[in-house]
């Protein structure tokens, strides 16, 4: 997985037809290419498709009141929506479903999964260093997801 440049599929079992399609959305150039294989996938096998956004930066960290809180989750709320939209038109027969969650972006996606038949992620390809420090998403999802994962990787030019 960690040399190629097209999408890995790490089949769970034969039920990929069956339940919804979980996207992973962080922002990066990786997250148009997921979102599309994600909606693609789902259309495809006529599933509904979860996009699920992890919010896990310093504001979360320091907000203490309620009120801080919303005012997170309805910007990462709107960030999300306006990630999916122009994939959402082009799969107008696509049920969607937006879940911001504040917790690690490899919880928050396996939590979604639980009745999923398909979840996907980009990769970003950080290398064993970075992986071993940052964390690798994508690798704790293809050991414990609950269902099959589909990982996009980085083109090389």
């Amino acid at each position: 997985m960690h040399t190629t440049t097209t999408p890995v599929v790490v089949a769970r079992d034969e039920t990929i037809d069956e339940g919804q399609v979980v996207v992973g959305v962080d922002g990066s150039e990786l997250s148009a290419p997921a979102i599309d294989f994600g909606f693609d996938f789902a259309a495809r096998h006529g599933c509904d498709l979860v996009a699920v956004h992890a919010v896990t930066d310093r504001a979360v960290d320091v907000a203490t009141e309620t009120e801080q809180w919303r005012e997170i989750r309805d910007e990462a709320d709107k960030f999300l929506a306006a990630t999916i939209a122009g994939h959402a038109q082009r799969y107008p027969d696509v049920k969607t479903q937006r879940v911001v969650s504040f917790d690690n972006p490899a919880q928050a996606l396996v939590n979604q999964a639980t009745n999923a038949a398909l979840l996907v992620v980009g990769s970003h390809g950080r290398g064993p260093v970075r992986r071993a420090l940052l964390g690798s998403v994508s690798h704790a999802l293809v050991y414990h997801a609950p269902c099959s994962v589909a990982v996009l990787r980085r083109r090389r030019d």
